[in-house]
């Protein structure tokens, strides 16, 4: 808007465009109908751009307690300084202050290397809902007519505020009383909820009684029905050494009913009396120290019957885990058998050691060579004749195989005839062969060898009993070369008594 002017028809001018910028102004409400403040806002600053040709309008709306204001800066976009919006922000606090409410109602302040007019509208009485500050370049700015629109402009805004800002109470206030409403129905929700749960378990809570009790029942049968039918011995004593229990395996072991043993002292009972005050004092001890070397694991007693008979039982004993005073379950098994057994084969096992020393007194007092080696030929040991035959230890020989000891002749005829045997094609064979001696020199042998059948505890292996026969292939080899002399000579003898005859006439 132009400065004052100076003839009667620009003063109508002036007038009218006022009237239209106060109507202009004034029809503003309507558009703000339920906006949000920031609508408010933006549409205020583009009405006043618009009106009044301002260079900038800047804008500080206050919102609820705790919540930042909302700060809006519009340029004119003829102006050049349309990118600094911050620099304009800045100036405002520079020239009054960062308290805007305090704020003069106009000024003027420098803006670069520009002087600006700034006016100053509170939104509110005390600008409660904040300020409106309109800046321009001209300086006569603001004339009367612009501050009458301003003004106007300022309490149309705030009127625009206020109702937007109860709009927002409102919608808060219905929203926390809906979130109030809808926490009240959730948490009556719940609470029936856990009612139906608490209803629900507590039926699910007798049920499980009743079939608990059924279960005790069946249960008790079951126990009743295990103990009957066990194969050991079991007996129930309480914290006096008292029977309180006694099983049909226990009256067929000890030869007492039950009706019998039931009250009876144990120690009385089935214990030997050589054995009885041990018995006594342990029990004794164990109740007053709680200390015990018997609880808990498993031992072998001698056990007195009712025909007066001792045997062998293995015995356990455990304590009942329930209140009161102790009580114990000792479980016995009669073992006469199993002993018996142990016997036996400790004396088989005598036997095997015995059959063993003397396979053993054999083995190195032999006259022959004896080795031994398993199905693939490696020397598994071997007596001193052999050892002294073939010039190796018992420890070398388990480095090595027959087959790398016998003469490269005879090697493949060997392992034949041992495929044959571990074939089952053979039950044993006899080869005269040559070994080749650790220093080198050769030794005929004669060997006669077999499969030994394995057992669970000794695999299969080759038995060959070897004798030293290189005096008589010595003797043979002798006496093959005196009938080749001799028969050499006879030989020559018959050409000469060919060549030589006399002569006849």
């Amino acid at each position: 808007m132009d400065a004052q002017p100076r003839q009667p028809a620009e003063e109508i001018k002036r007038l009218q465009r006022c009237i239209n910028d106060l109507v202009s102004v004034l029809s503003l409400p309507a558009v703000w109908s339920g906006t949000e403040p920031s609508g408010t806002v933006h549409s205020l600053v583009d009405a006043l751009l618009r009106l009044l040709g301002l260079d900038f309008v800047y804008v500080r709306v206050n919102g609820p307690e705790e919540t930042a204001p909302i700060e809006t800066v519009r340029v004119a976009p003829t102006w050049e300084l349309a990118a600094k919006t911050q620099e304009i922000i800045h100036m405002l606090r520079q020239w009054s202050g960062d308290r805007p409410e305090e704020w003069p109602p106009s000024g003027r302040s420098a803006l670069g290397n520009k002087e600006i007019s700034l006016a100053v509208l509170r939104l509110g009485l005390h600008a409660e809902f904040g300020v409106v500050v309109a800046g321009s370049r001209r300086p006569d700015f603001p004339v009367e007519t612009e501050k009458l629109v301003l003004s106007v402009a300022a309490n149309q805004a705030t009127i625009g505020l206020d109702e937007a800002r109860r709009r927002s109470e409102q919608k808060r206030v219905a929203a926390e009383l809906d979130n109030r409403v809808a926490q009240r129905t959730g948490e009556l929700a719940e609470a029936n909820e856990g009612l139906r749960k608490e209803i629900a378990e507590r039926r699910l809570a007798e049920d499980r009684l009743r079939h608990e009790e059924r279960g005790l029942k069946s249960s008790e049968a079951h126990k009743a029905a295990i103990l009957n039918s066990a194969l050991d011995c079991i007996i129930a004593i309480d914290h006096e050494g008292s029977i309180t229990e006694f099983n049909p395996a226990a009256e067929r072991t000890f030869g007492y009913r039950r009706d019998e043993a039931i009250g009876k002292h144990l120690a009385d009972l089935i214990i030997p009396p050589s054995l009885r005050e041990r018995h006594r004092v342990g029990f004794a001890h164990y109740l007053a120290t709680g200390e015990s070397r018997v609880l808990g694991r498993r031992l072998e007693i001698t056990a007195l019957c009712a025909d007066g008979r001792e045997i062998p039982v293995e015995l356990a004993i455990t304590r009942i885990p329930q209140d009161g005073p102790p009580s114990f379950t000792g479980y016995l098994r009669d073992i006469t058998e199993r002993k018996r057994s142990e016997e036996a084969v400790r004396q088989a096992h005598a036997q095997v050691v015995l059959s063993e020393e003397r396979w053993r007194s054999v083995f190195e007092n032999s006259a022959v060579g004896v080795a031994l080696t398993s199905p693939n030929g490696t020397f598994i040991d071997a007596n001193p004749v052999f050892q002294k035959m073939v010039g190796y230890t018992a420890e070398e020989l388990r480095n090595i195989s027959l087959f790398e000891i016998t003469h490269e002749e005879e090697r493949e005829p060997n392992r034949a005839l041992v495929s044959e045997l571990l074939a089952g094609k053979r039950q044993q064979f006899q080869i005269e062969k040559r070994y080749r001696r650790k220093n080198g020199t050769l030794v005929w042998v004669r060997s006669n060898a077999s499969l030994v059948p394995g057992t669970e505890r000794v695999p299969q292996f080759l038995m060959a009993i070897v004798e030293d026969i290189s005096e008589r292939k010595e003797a043979e080899e002798k006496l093959r070369r005196s009938e080749a002399f001799l028969a050499e000579g006879q030989r020559l003898s018959q050409i000469g008594s060919f060549s030589w005859r006399p002569k006849t006439d």
